[in-house]
């Protein structure tokens, strides 16, 4: 009696579980996929509240970064979140070091492009983050920041 007793316990627990763990993982904006030239992004909206102003652009130098689940939390807290793989994803010995701003320009001309987005902010994880500060440089001080590269001259369009 007692083990049916016990063994009943531990499945309502479970079943509790189950249920609060999935209503709260739920998202009812589900994220859009989009092919930005060699590179691909995973768009994740807010559910609710005012129209998003800022946007946010999260990438990794190789990771596949398209189900990152910060930018699921950004997009629960408001925030238009674009997360991006890289030309190289999956892929560290093909990395290209002056062809990584034209993904992040990719990104950035897209969010750029979404109603209402009047500010946009890099996020860099780990390898991401001398990307993201690479594509800013560029962005910000043309393509002479980095004299000798003919992909430079693209990433501010």
């Amino acid at each position: 009696m007692k083990t049916k007793t016990l063994a009943s316990i531990a499945q309502m627990l479970g079943l509790i579980f189950v249920v609060a763990t999935s209503q709260s993982f739920a998202q009812g904006n589900p994220p859009a996929y989009y092919q930005l030239g060699p590179a691909k992004a995973t768009l994740y909206k807010p559910d609710s509240g005012p129209p998003p102003h800022v946007g946010v652009v999260a990438m990794h130098r190789t990771a596949n970064f398209l189900s990152y689940i910060g930018c699921m939390e950004l997009s629960k807290r408001g925030f238009l979140a674009l997360c991006m793989n890289p030309r190289f994803d999956n892929n560290e010995t093909q990395v290209n070091w002056e062809q990584m701003p034209l993904d992040v320009a990719a990104g950035v001309n897209f969010l750029k492009s979404q109603p209402g987005i009047t500010k946009i902010v890099l996020w860099g994880h780990s390898g991401g983050g001398p990307t993201m500060s690479f594509y800013q440089a560029v962005a910000e001080n043309g393509p002479s920041y980095c004299p000798g590269t003919q992909q430079a001259s693209r990433v501010r369009q």
